[in-house]
């Protein structure tokens, strides 16, 4: 399997990439940007049921580009990477009292690679634990030209739009 080698790559070779990694695409939204003349983006969300892990990320240049990703997963506390871990040293993590381990990564270079260390050096949460305070990002572009967007509502709006399965594994934890 090919890895993502570029931060803006072929989207329709990034859904590829994720198929074959487990994942499921299980929300798309169209929408505009009003600050280019570019036609509709889209902004999706992909789940792998196995193992917990969620990528959001958004389109660009009529849909033919990735233009943003986030991946986010769930592991307990307890878990102890190695520092020189590849995916350990670029993710931004949100540790709770649960000891739960909540993180996030940039998912748009070398997808391949981080899924499978993140399946590698952690125990992966099929279902997270509800520990509020951390929530994942369901924006994009388009809500954040409006300067008084009500990034909760969002959220919660997009949070509402996925099947019940990922609603089950993944707590609605906004901020």
């Amino acid at each position: 399997m090919n890895d993502s080698e570029m931060i803006n790559q072929n989207f329709s070779d990034y859904v590829s990439l994720l198929t074959d990694l487990g994942f499921q695409m299980v929300l798309e939204i169209p929408f505009k940007c009003n600050s280019t003349i570019l036609p509709d983006e889209k902004y999706f969300v992909f789940f792998s049921k196995k193992d917990g892990l969620l990528i959001t990320c958004e389109t660009c240049y009529n849909g033919t580009m990735l233009h943003g990703g986030k991946i986010y997963f769930s592991h307990p506390n307890t878990d102890s990477p190695s520092p020189n871990n590849w995916a350990h040293g670029s993710n931004n993590f949100h540790h709770t009292t649960k000891n739960i381990c909540i993180g996030s990564n940039d998912a748009r270079y070398k997808i391949v690679r981080l899924v499978n260390e993140l399946r590698k050096c952690y125990n992966l949460m099929p279902k997270w634990v509800n520990q509020g305070g951390f929530g994942i990002w369901f924006l994009h572009d388009g809500d954040t030209e409006d300067k008084n967007y009500d990034y909760r509502k969002i959220n919660n709006e997009r949070w509402n739009m996925l099947p019940e399965y990922v609603k089950e594994a993944i707590p609605n934890n906004f901020y």
